[in-house]
């Protein structure tokens, strides 16, 4: 597993930034997508980073649910997802998350 970092961003400000482990660059891709997309109603872009390493991001928008993930991404979003809300960034306001996580929580076993 390989650490990467996202950022979040607001009106050119960095409203959020967490850390996750994800086996290789695709899977960390998935699962930032799937973090924008929670985040969406308090971040309009968001950075991907591997140490010093920019990754390219292809984001589809608000769309790329929990469901687009196999169940160990859906593990790494949901306990990444339940880091953010306790954060002390902006971005764990997001409304949006909290009900995202809600839902995810109850599917959860």
């Amino acid at each position: 597993m390989a650490g990467y970092r996202l950022y979040f961003k607001a009106l050119g400000s960095i409203v959020g930034r967490q850390d996750f482990e994800a086996e290789d660059d695709a899977a960390a891709q998935r699962i930032a997508a799937v973090l924008f997309d929670a985040c969406s109603d308090r971040s309009q872009n968001i950075e991907l980073w591997q140490g010093e390493r920019p990754l390219s991001l292809n984001l589809p928008g608000r769309g790329a649910g929990l469901d687009s993930l196999c169940e160990a991404h859906q593990e790494i979003a949901v306990s990444t997802e339940e880091i953010i809300v306790r954060s002390e960034w902006a971005i764990a306001a997001s409304q949006r998350l909290l009900d995202q996580l809600k839902t995810a929580k109850r599917w959860r076993p």
